[in-house]
Protein backbone atom coordinates (compact mmCIF):
# COMPACT_ATOMS: atom_id res chain seq x y z
CA UNK A 1 0.00 0.00 0.00
CA UNK A 2 1.37 3.55 -1.05
CA UNK A 3 0.55 6.62 0.40
CA UNK A 4 1.30 9.95 -0.89
CA UNK A 5 1.55 13.19 1.40
CA UNK A 6 0.85 16.84 0.18
CA UNK A 7 3.37 18.90 0.36
CA UNK A 8 2.38 22.75 -0.25
CA UNK A 9 3.78 24.60 -2.52
CA UNK A 10 2.26 27.90 -2.11
CA UNK A 11 4.19 29.55 0.15
CA UNK A 12 2.01 32.92 0.57
CA UNK A 13 -0.22 31.52 2.68
CA UNK A 14 -0.32 29.37 5.80
CA UNK A 15 0.61 25.78 6.31
CA UNK A 16 -1.50 23.81 8.69
CA UNK A 17 -0.16 21.22 10.77
CA UNK A 18 -0.19 18.62 8.44
CA UNK A 19 1.21 20.02 5.90
CA UNK A 20 4.07 21.34 7.69
CA UNK A 21 4.78 17.59 8.53
CA UNK A 22 4.95 16.52 5.33
CA UNK A 23 7.01 19.11 4.38
CA UNK A 24 9.58 18.53 7.43
CA UNK A 25 9.21 14.69 7.22
CA UNK A 26 7.90 14.18 10.42
CA UNK A 27 4.67 13.21 12.24
CA UNK A 28 2.07 15.57 13.36
CA UNK A 29 2.26 14.40 16.99
CA UNK A 30 6.28 15.50 16.49
CA UNK A 31 5.41 18.92 15.79
CA UNK A 32 2.52 18.91 18.47
CA UNK A 33 5.55 17.57 20.84
CA UNK A 34 8.11 20.41 19.84
CA UNK A 35 5.67 23.08 20.19
CA UNK A 36 4.64 21.90 23.86
CA UNK A 37 8.54 22.05 24.35
CA UNK A 38 9.00 24.96 22.90
CA UNK A 39 11.14 24.11 20.52
CA UNK A 40 10.84 23.19 16.36
CA UNK A 41 9.49 26.00 13.93
CA UNK A 42 7.13 28.74 15.02
CA UNK A 43 3.79 28.79 15.09
CA UNK A 44 0.26 30.64 15.05
CA UNK A 45 -2.78 30.26 16.41
CA UNK A 46 -6.03 30.61 14.45
CA UNK A 47 -9.08 30.23 16.23
CA UNK A 48 -8.13 26.45 17.76
CA UNK A 49 -6.12 25.82 14.68
CA UNK A 50 -2.16 25.78 14.91
CA UNK A 51 -0.96 26.98 11.82
CA UNK A 52 2.85 27.97 9.63
CA UNK A 53 4.24 30.36 8.27
CA UNK A 54 6.47 28.64 5.40
CA UNK A 55 9.05 31.10 6.26
CA UNK A 56 9.26 30.61 9.73
CA UNK A 57 9.79 26.76 9.30
CA UNK A 58 12.28 27.23 6.48
CA UNK A 59 14.33 30.31 8.56
CA UNK A 60 14.15 27.00 12.11
CA UNK A 61 15.39 24.70 9.61
CA UNK A 62 18.53 27.01 8.81
CA UNK A 63 19.07 27.67 12.27
CA UNK A 64 18.95 23.45 13.20
CA UNK A 65 21.15 22.85 10.20
CA UNK A 66 24.48 25.56 11.07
Amino acid sequence: MTTTTHVPTDTNRLWSRKETAAYLGVGEQTLSNWQTLGRGPRCLHVGRRVMYRPLDVELWLEQTNS
